[in-house]
């Protein structure tokens, strides 16, 4: 699984890495973040947890910012074999298939 330190930088709540090292609990969502604003129309109260039963989530969750070209889930890219290495390990097979066969 790829981290944040060796694939991009983390993001929440709209604050540089170094000043998001601290729990989002003391540090609330801005009541202008949409986030907020839209969760509020839909009856959340500030401080409960989401759902019906107020025992779901109470923190944002973390994003990080992707800065490879990978998609999601994507393993490392493997080592791909020169076209004349391939040539070499295959070719005595070949002519040793054709010598039999003669």
């Amino acid at each position: 699984m790829e981290t944040a330190v060796d694939e991009g930088s983390s993001v929440g709540l709209g604050m540089s890495r170094a000043s998001n090292m601290g729990s989002s609990a003391s540090t609330p969502i801005d009541s202008s973040n949409i986030g907020f604003q839209l969760l509020k129309k839909h009856g959340w109260k500030e401080g409960t947890g989401l759902g019906v039963s107020e025992q779901g989530r109470l923190e944002p969750v973390q994003a990080f910012i992707k800065k490879n070209k990978r998609g999601l889930g994507a393993d490392k890219p493997k080592k791909v074999l020169k076209h004349s290495k391939i040539h070499d390990e295959d070719e005595p097979k070949v002519i040793q298939f054709s010598l039999e066969k003669s």
